[in-house]
């Protein structure tokens, strides 16, 4: 049980978050597992609950670290490692083991909150593709990218995104399948992409949910779709920006898949607002930091974890209409980046360095060389000056030759 910071019940708008509350793990939560960086530059594993922590890398660094890290269905993780142009993409298994090479993108000023596919084939960032000196700060002007390569190693943007070139302001793509993703254009939009396809979708808009009259227009910054596809959580800014909340839409469509154009979801009066009590936000729009970040749901779509300024908390919803059923605790102080895996932390036996060579069985022969009244003994590179008569004695295991001259 622990106390979260300012936290209060809030009545208005139908808001509601505990002050202070247990964790209710879901059914199937314990089979499963969340993967996180911390500051140490590392990548680490932990139950639901925060328990059994397990460091996956230990080669990370504050200068060199590992980032974004995020799990396929078979366990798989993928994850940044380095920052700017020379960011890499490195895939591993549970207990560090390198899969393939680690790799590059052609992303200008990036690759950002990479993520890999469920089934472990791809693995989508977006980059911003105008120069813009305040990431992660959101500015005017900013233009970015969405682009996907394969898991493994780098291919051209185009391969899966025709136009990608033509695409501009799309961020943080959450896969919804493995062939379809959710895109954010840091607005009131939301749009969904099929690999392949030209063009991405405009699929919903702030007003579908919210009186822009009377509240103001809002945007969604990130979100996740939960495994069967039918709930979505959201960052977004309420009150023109003001306000950083998580939203949830539910609704009987699976949207992982078919046509969504005539589909509006529905949004639950139950928002989670900022666990220290703050707007989840440094400061006013433009050129804000918002401390919400990497929404992740647990494989039976009843918990969500995410991040609120460095620190990783899982919220639990018995219900999306009664507030009074949902409850959030923070479960690892120290820590960012998180992402819920189907799989359980069962991390194999950490390869260890080579054997020493075996010990030489062959040993050069000691050798004696007289002359005249002294006789030099030579073994195993050493001389020594020995008087005769004498008794020669071998050390055990080296055959002796006594030469005269």
């Amino acid at each position: 049980m622990i106390r979260l910071p300012g936290l209060a019940h809030i009545t208005g708008r139908g808001i509601w978050l505990a002050a202070l509350v247990t964790l209710t793990l879901a059914g199937g939560a314990h089979a499963s597992n969340l993967v996180f960086s911390k500051p140490d530059g590392n990548i680490w594993l932990a139950n639901p609950d925060g328990s059994g922590l397990y460091q996956v890398t230990l080669d990370g660094s504050a200068a060199n670290p590992y980032s974004s890290p995020t799990q396929a269905d078979d366990g798989t993780i993928e994850a940044q490692r380095g920052s700017g142009a020379g960011t890499q993409l490195d895939r591993m298994t549970q207990n560090g083991t390198l899969l393939n090479a680690p790799f590059t993108t052609a992303a200008p000023n990036g690759p950002f909150d990479a993520t890999i596919a469920h089934d472990a084939s791809k693995v989508s960032y977006w980059a911003i593709t105008g120069v813009n000196s305040c990431y992660p700060f959101f500015c005017p002007g900013t233009a970015s990218s969405v682009q996907v390569s394969y898991a493994d190693h780098y291919v051209d943007p185009s391969t899966f995104n025709p136009n990608v070139g033509g695409w501009s302001s799309f961020q943080y793509p959450a896969w919804m399948g493995n062939s379809r993703q959710l895109l954010f254009a840091d607005n009131g939009t939301l749009w969904y992409y099929d690999l392949g396809q030209s063009q991405p979708v405009e699929w919903r808009y702030w007003s579908d949910f919210s009186n822009t009259v009377t509240q103001g227009y809002g945007s969604w910054i990130e979100g996740a779709v939960s495994p069967d596809g039918t709930r979505l959580a959201t960052v977004s800014g309420e009150d023109n920006a003001g306000r950083y909340v998580i939203q949830i839409f539910s609704g009987t469509q699976d949207i992982r898949s078919g046509d969504l154009t005539g589909y509006t979801p529905t949004v639950s009066p139950c928002e989670i607002p900022a666990p220290d009590g703050s707007n989840g936000t440094n400061g006013s729009y433009p050129g804000q930091y918002i401390y919400f970040d990497s929404l992740s749901w647990s494989p039976d779509g009843q918990s969500l974890a995410f991040e609120y300024h460095g620190a990783i908390y899982v919220a639990s919803f018995g219900s999306l209409t009664d507030c009074s059923q949902i409850t959030v605790r923070q479960v690892i102080a120290s820590g960012c980046d998180p992402n819920w895996g189907l799989a359980p932390i069962s991390p194999q036996t950490r390869p260890g360095p080579p054997p020493p060579p075996p010990p030489s069985h062959h040993r050069a022969p000691a050798t004696v060389t007289r002359t005249g009244s002294a006789t030099t003994a030579t073994a195993h590179g050493s001389a020594v000056s020995i008087a005769v008569p004498v008794l020669i004695a071998c050390p055990a295991g080296v055959r002796c030759v006594v030469r005269s001259s």
